[in-house]
């Protein structure tokens, strides 16, 4: 037993010992210039803190240690006395009727490589003491009647900053709707966004209970109750206009009448509806019907606006009908005045098929002094196909081959507003041997020439050379659609254009 206690004083001797040891080597925070609860009314006068350790510090490893939580400006930091004193100073001035708190890290190491060992957190106001903490203003003010029952906010102004953790239960909207909630960086206005439709005719209380507190600790001076209601809006519903638009263009659309029509329309367009008041989306997408249906995106930009942003291109030349049902309400409750039913044509100025107007094959004997003498043989104007029986060709000789060879002139639509892209489209042009008594071959692009001016693509095709008779019929094929031949903006020809043809050479 006598052992035992022998032991027992050695032992707390020396944790006695390393625990003097240990406070000896770790600094300590002799002075701070701020104390706790602090309450500073000229906000703008705090533009420094002075902290004060019993050892030099690791400036670096000190500075990343401590936090000044609630402000926002920059700080930079100056050390003195063999870095034993630090001022913070404050490049930006505090704000008026705040909470700051500054934290100081256990990590904070002096020059010999020892923590602080403990946290220090030290809260100061810039507000005084006498203030009350009350409501200052709402929206919408107390008796106030709205027309907006979707995506409705309310604001709910202060006087002090809010300390948001004591928000939970003290806000009260009867009949209750769901809410969520956020703060102003300021802390004093708290808004409420409803997440669901208001009812017609309703009349809403607010109340904030007195127990919410502000960031000083102080309660609310008094419950405080506001009340709102949702007009009864009976005014009759219905489109006011219709626009297609895309950047920098604008066309109204005619919807007077049932079945008005719209041309002029480009593809790229989007429509957008205004109507005479607000309407819920989610209650009346399915009511409103697209022929040919294109995909879109609907959007409410505005009150009472829906914007169709659609997907794809429009299809050229094609005619689109939308209908309105008239069973669409407004948000309250309202039907459409009537159905609403018009169309609109895509034929824009940059949005219009590609359209061959002539083919023809040239002469080879033609002259343009004579033009009348040997005319060029047309088989296709505006639509309409003439197949042709003599495909007049010229014999071709060169040192080491002969060939026959042929020329067709396309003429375009003059009205197309761009150029045919040539990269993208002579490979959609063919001349196929089709059959005959002879062993032909299909022609094969030689040359080509394009007069942009006039619309004019010349095409020069060459023929295995035949020295005996015999019938070969080719056919001249012009591939349509959007994998067919394009201009510079995408236009197409809508459908293939074939020609039958039948060739007699020229000596």
């Amino acid at each position: 037993m006598k052992n035992f206690n022998v032991y027992l004083i050695i032992f707390l001797t020396s944790i006695l010992f390393l625990s003097c040891s240990f406070f000896d080597n770790a600094p300590q925070i002799i002075w701070l210039s701020i104390s706790d609860g602090q309450r500073i009314l000229d906000a703008e006068s705090l533009n420094e803190i002075e902290i004060s350790f019993s050892k030099s510090m690791n400036c670096y490893i000190t500075e990343t240690n401590i936090i000044i939580s609630g402000y926002y400006g920059k700080v930079y930091y100056q050390w003195e006395n063999h870095d034993k004193t630090v001022r913070i100073i404050l490049v930006d001035p505090l704000e008026k009727g705040n909470k700051y708190t500054l934290k100081i890290g256990r990590g904070c190491e002096c020059a010999e490589g020892f923590d602080l060992g403990y946290d220090l957190s030290v809260d100061f106001f810039t507000y005084g003491s006498d203030e009350d903490f009350c409501v200052v203003s709402t929206t919408p003010i107390d008796g106030d009647s709205i027309e907006t029952l979707d995506g409705f906010e309310i604001e709910i102004e202060f006087s002090l900053p809010v300390d948001y953790t004591t928000i939970y239960d003290k806000v009260i909207i009867n009949p209750e709707l769901t809410y969520n909630y956020s703060f102003s960086e300021d802390r004093k206005i708290l808004s409420l966004s409803i997440l669901e439709h208001m009812d017609v005719g309703e009349a809403y209380n607010v109340t904030i209970k007195e127990e919410l507190a502000a960031f000083s600790g102080r309660s609310l001076c008094k419950e405080y109750t506001f009340s709102f209601n949702t007009l009864i809006n009976t005014e009759m519903f219905f489109i006011r206009e219709a626009v297609m638009s895309n950047e920098g263009k604008d066309i109204p659309v005619s919807f007077e009448n049932y079945l008005d029509r719209t041309e002029g329309i480009e593809k790229d367009m989007k429509l957008e509806v205004h109507f005479s008041s607000d309407l819920p989306l989610y209650t009346n997408r399915n009511l409103i019907n697209i022929d040919p249906p294109i995909p879109y995106q609907l959007e409410e930009p505005e009150f009472g606006e829906l914007h169709f942003v659609f997907e794809n291109f429009m299809e050229l030349e094609e005619t689109y009908r939308i209908i309105f049902d008239e069973s669409i309400k407004n948000i309250y409750g309202i039907s459409l005045d009537r159905e609403y039913c018009f169309e609109w044509i895509v034929n824009g100025h940059n949005s219009r098929l590609i359209k061959p107007e002539i083919i023809r094959i040239k002469n080879p004997m033609w002259n343009p002094e004579y033009p009348d003498q040997f005319p060029h043989t047309e088989i296709y104007r505006n639509g309409t196909i003439y197949h042709n029986e003599n495909m007049l060709m010229e014999t071709v000789i060169e040192e080491t081959d002969t060939y026959n060879k042929i020329q067709f002139d396309i003429l375009f639509a003059s009205y197309l507003s761009a150029t045919i892209d040539l990269y993208r489209s002579l490979n959609k042009i063919f001349l196929t041997y089709m059959y005959g008594n002879t062993n032909a071959e299909s022609g094969e692009l030689s040359g080509y020439y394009y007069n942009s001016s006039e619309n004019i693509l010349s095409l020069v095709y060459s023929l295995p050379y035949l020295d005996s008779g015999g019938d070969a019929y080719y056919k001249f094929i012009i591939k349509g659609g959007e994998s067919g031949i394009v201009d510079n903006i995408g236009n197409y020809m809508k459908e293939d254009i074939e020609i039958y043809v039948k060739y007699m050479l020229v000596e």
